[in-house]
């Protein structure tokens, strides 16, 4: 735990992946313990989830196509127009799809 809360502490990029029920939320809001509280993190969601124990945390959340297929916001969307806003953190809550290109590019960018 050390090593992992000191990589948190020194915002190296941390990707949890696991099967479906195997702790990957539970262990991502333990770790979010280690962030320091001043620091503004942005997550984004299909679901609210995630419980981090900060106090600045702009929430996004994609969102589907209305019934005339209008208005959807994708996750690869609102990825890139956080890359834009600059946080010091950002924490995706899954990754299935197309922004899975934009999340590694911005993990080998980040500063």
């Amino acid at each position: 735990m050390e090593v992992l809360s000191s990589a948190v502490r020194a915002r190296i990029s941390i990707l949890i992946s696991g099967g479906t029920g195997s702790g990957k939320t539970t262990f991502l809001n333990i770790l979010s313990q280690y962030i320091p509280r001043k620091r503004t993190s942005l997550t984004i969601e299909d679901a609210a989830e995630l419980r981090l124990a900060q106090e600045n945390i702009v929430r996004l959340r994609n969102r589907p196509p209305n019934i005339e297929g209008l208005g959807a916001i994708r996750q690869r969307q609102l990825l890139i127009n956080c890359l834009r806003m600059r946080p010091d953190r950002i924490i995706i809550g899954e990754v299935r799809g197309e922004e899975a290109f934009d999340m590694l590019q911005a993990i080998e960018y980040w500063p």
